[in-house]
């Protein structure tokens, strides 16, 4: 019953059809290939114009941008700023000079109000007031 239907299913499609069929599918595809690839090769030239156009468009944005933000804040601030920047500066180096000499001159000043005797037996002052730990 099997090869009763194939063969009702066959009737009036000649053999050589199934192979057309895939030839001509194979055909279509090598054709699109073949027409993809002529397409590209035209196509890459101006695809890289355009991105190297874009890749200095977009150097050259970002170059500008940074020189004319610098160019214009150095024109804008006012020169008493200027000034005052630099007196800002002055000031801190000045302040911690100041600084180190006087914490120096308290060092100082330490050492000589602490005795001896306190140096070498700690707080208490006598080492028969120390607390024995033993």
């Amino acid at each position: 019953m099997n090869q009763e239907n194939q063969q009702a299913e066959n009737q009036g499609v000649p053999e050589s059809a199934g192979a057309k069929h895939f030839q001509s599918f194979s055909d279509a595809v090598d054709a699109a290939r073949r027409n993809a690839t002529e397409r590209a090769r035209e196509a890459a030239p101006k695809v890289k114009e355009a991105f190297s156009g874009a890749a200095f468009d977009l150097a050259y944005g970002a170059a500008f941008g940074a020189c004319f933000a610098a160019a214009f804040a150095q024109e804008f601030v006012p020169g008493f700023v200027k000034e005052g920047v630099r007196s800002v500066k002055a000031g801190l180096r000045q302040g911690k000079q100041a600084g180190a000499t006087a914490g120096q001159q308290q060092a100082g000043e330490v050492k000589e109000a602490v005795s001896p005797e306190q140096n070498q037996t700690g707080y208490y002052g006598a080492a028969a007031d120390a607390p024995s730990y033993s």
